[in-house]
């Protein structure tokens, strides 16, 4: 997640205020994938599946549901609420 171009922000900066009420809340990061060098987009736009993963660690009521692999260039990474529904 990034606030701009000209600023970054890790993941952590971020407030999910909806986790705390909705049992079946999901959400998805879409990040343009480290991990291929054919990806025509600046390095600091750029974050790793396992990356994205360890950032949303952080947040005690989100787990990892999945990864989508189906864009060409990003990763689509689904989380949900600890216990949620799926």
């Amino acid at each position: 997640i990034r606030c701009s171009r000209s600023a970054t922000c890790s993941i952590s900066h971020v407030h999910f205020p909806e986790m705390h009420t909705k049992s079946s809340l999901r959400m998805a990061v879409v990040e343009f994938r480290l991990e291929d060098a054919e990806v025509p987009i600046k390095l600091v736009h750029k974050m790793s599946e396992r990356q994205v993963i360890l950032e949303m660690s952080e947040f005690a009521d989100v787990e990892h549901e999945k990864t989508i692999k189906t864009l060409p260039w990003q990763h689509i990474v689904l989380f949900k609420k600890k216990g949620g529904k799926k």
